[in-house]
């Protein structure tokens, strides 16, 4: 009960008392005592249950439960993986969703009576697109995210339902949108054992390491080193070694599930080829430190390697006619006559401070070689899918050879928490939170125009909550794709207001505009380069989202 209000039922109470007792009792009366509130001093809930935003979840990555989706207005991440500590089996329920009218604007050159000089276009037509370095989360995008889990405080069995594209069917250019089962694990709490405590998670799920901010990927959601996909397992032993610090330790091995269809099996027209992805294999292995306290401080280190020897790929008309020709000039990344073993091999560092007082800071490095890797599957970098690694960072002629040296700064700070520090701030008065981050990377390739190549960009973004139902926001980016290039930098601006329904309520709705100010050759990013002239420049977005 809030303060003033305990104050008046108190007086009121003591009246109503003194009014009814009989006269010799009120020429006397007892003192009236408030008791003061309770105030949380730590962030430790015994059993929180599932609880999002609080953190206390065994490892160094992301949960299996975080969406892989676009930071919201504001780059607000809700938190997943709270632990289930009841002994009895318990079935649990949580969820994700976000829902996005995004209509982009541009101008007709020539219109003809009856047709409007402006134009809109939903889907949007922008240079802002998920997993692509030029993304600076200007769309909120779309996402349903539903969790089941049923299990005790040894075993649980978890289940996730995914989509970016809630509708009725899918449509002929998200043919895979409906990621329906996304992840089905078991995840396996083996009691303390002289001081270490272990965790094993196995089956079909999403590993993620670097991300920059407390609970998601900070200003900008791409994670400095990635992780694997698939089916597997990871093991996570940890370990108090005094002074307040944990040592902890993972180790996992995985097989994605979307290798090479069978020769036999006929896609789309059947003139096309068969699917050129190779059936992966990733090892990952991370250390890191945990200092908790009034300020947490974590480092850590990562390896992953990721690795193909599959020989369904190659062509050889000599043995099968019908594999003519041997190299398809569809696939200019890779020479099906003779496809090499591809390998991915990523070692990363990141570093994090999360204080009460001056907010979270995340940086990180990374490096990524790459020998042939184009049809790997099943692991996910900084710079995308190996797919993605070729065409936008490396050249579709090096078949997926390069390497990429990258790092990444996020700070996020609360105005609020700091001017009442070293009380806590409940989050129920106005705040101005600014986010703000810096990300890079650098190429050497054997295509010229890629090697050398230094790419960044950077921004700050500002929200200010001034009633529990309305806030305002503004974020700036700039951008830069190619060092060698400048025609291709530009920059966005995108203003917002937000709505909610109270102080800490888990919903919020956001009208937001964002405006591009390109160059005179900034384009999409890979091999979809629609020049400056075809992407719209402006953007009205209405995004409703909420976390349960």
């Amino acid at each position: 009960m809030p303060g003033a209000c305990r104050i008046v039922f108190g007086l009121a109470l003591g009246a109503a008392c003194a009014w009814a007792l009989p006269a010799s009792a009120q020429d006397a009366p007892a003192p009236l005592k408030l008791r003061p509130p309770k105030l949380l001093t730590t962030d430790d809930m015994e059993e929180a249950g599932y609880l999002p935003g609080y953190r206390q979840y065994s490892g160094l990555g992301m949960s299996p439960y975080t969406p892989l989706v676009p930071g919201l207005p504001g780059g607000f991440t809700p938190g997943f993986a709270a632990p289930m500590p009841q002994e009895d089996w318990t079935f649990t329920f949580s969820g994700f969703m976000s829902a996005s009218l995004e209509v982009s604007i541009a101008e007709r050159e020539n219109p003809q009576p009856g047709q409007a000089k402006t134009v809109l276009h939903t889907l949007p037509v922008i240079i802002d697109e998920y997993n692509s370095f030029t993304s600076t989360n200007a769309r909120p995008g779309n996402w349903v995210n539903l969790n089941f889990s049923y299990g005790n405080d040894v075993v649980t069995s978890s289940i996730s339902i995914n989509t970016y594209n809630p509708s009725g069917p899918t449509n002929f250019w998200q043919i895979g949108s409906q990621y329906f089962i996304n992840n089905m694990f078991l995840h396996f709490s083996v009691p303390e054992l002289e001081g270490f405590r272990i965790g094993w998670t196995v089956g079909y799920f999403t590993n993620n390491y670097g991300a920059l901010g407390q609970y998601g990927g900070g200003l900008y959601t791409h994670a400095i080193t990635g992780g694997p996909q698939g089916v597997g397992e990871t093991l996570v032993i940890e370990r108090d070694i005094g002074g307040g610090v944990t040592v902890v330790f993972e180790d996992g091995l995985m097989g994605n599930a979307g290798g090479k269809a069978p020769n036999e099996i006929v896609q789309g027209g059947g003139d096309e080829g068969d699917p050129e992805w190779a059936s992966s294999l990733t090892h990952h292995a991370h250390l890191g430190f945990i200092k908790a306290g009034a300020t947490t401080l974590q480092a850590q280190v990562h390896y992953m390697n990721t690795w193909a020897q599959d020989d369904r790929l190659q062509r050889n008309p000599s043995l099968n006619p019908n594999e003519t020709p041997a190299d398809l000039p569809t696939t200019r990344e890779v020479n099906e006559a003779h496809v090499q073993d591809g390998r991915l091999t990523v070692l990363g560092f990141d570093a994090k401070m999360i204080s009460q007082t001056y907010g979270v800071l995340g940086v990180g490095m990374a490096y990524i070689d790459g020998k042939y890797s184009f049809p790997l599957r099943g692991v996910t970098t900084f710079g995308g899918e190996p797919e993605r690694l070729t065409n936008s960072w490396w050249g579709v002629s090096t078949g997926g050879t390069g390497t990429l040296l990258l790092g990444g700064i996020s700070y996020t700070f609360s105005v609020a928490r700091f001017l009442l520090s070293p009380e806590p701030f409940s989050g129920r008065a106005p705040d101005i939170v600014v986010t703000t981050g810096f990300d890079f990377g650098r190429t050497t390739s054997a295509e010229p125009t890629y090697n050398g190549r230094l790419r960044y960009k950077g921004g700050i973004d500002a929200l200010y909550t001034v009633l529990p139902w309305l806030g305002f926001g503004l974020r700036f980016d700039g951008v830069v794709p190619s060092s060698k290039v400048p025609e291709q930098t530009y920059y966005v601006l995108a203003p917002r207001i937000l709505f909610k329904t109270d102080w800490g309520s888990r919903e919020n709705i956001t009208l937001g505009y964002v405006k591009w100010f390109f160059g005179s050759e900034s384009h999409l990013d890979g091999l979809s380069q629609r020049a400056s002239e075809e992407i719209d420049d402006s953007m009205f977005t209405l995004n409703f989202n909420m976390w349960f």
